[in-house]
C-alpha cells in the first residue's frame, strides 16, 4: 500500500522579487487609503517636531510657531514636543499659503 504524503509534509517555497521603486507607489496607495501618512515611521505613535515637519515636508519652524499660535494640537512627554499622525494630517488640511509669500501657514 503506497501513503501518499500529508499536505503538512508537503513544503513549497515561492519567492517574488519586487524593486522598491515598483513597490513604493502600491505602498503610498495603501497607506493613503488606511489615513496615514507616507513618510510616517512605521511602529512610530507619534513623532517629535523636526521628524514631524520633515515628514510633511516643511520647515520646523512652521509647526513650532503653529504650537505656539496654539492652533496646532500637540502631546507633551516631559520636555519634548510631540505629534501624533492625526494632528499632522488636520494641521494639513487647514494649512494654507498666504497670499504675500509662498510660506506655508497654519
Amino acid at each position: 500500500m503506497n501513503e501518499m504524503p500529508s499536505s503538512a509534509s508537503m513544503s513549497h517555497e515561492i519567492s517574488l522579487a519586487i524593486s522598491a521603486e515598483n513597490l513604493r507607489p502600491l505602498i503610498e496607495s495603501v497607506l493613503q487609503c488606511t489615513g496615514s501618512l507616507t513618510g510616517w515611521p512605521v511602529g512610530r505613535v507619534a513623532l517629535q517636531e523636526a521628524e514631524a515637519a520633515d515628514c510633511i515636508g516643511v520647515p520646523s519652524h512652521v509647526l513650532r510657531d503653529a504650537r505656539l499660535r496654539l492652533k496646532l494640537k500637540h502631546v507633551r512627554s516631559g520636555r519634548s514636543v510631540l505629534y501624533t499622525s492625526a494632528q499632522l494630517q488636520a494641521a494639513l488640511q487647514t494649512m494654507t499659503v498666504n497670499a504675500k509669500s509662498s510660506e506655508p501657514s497654519l
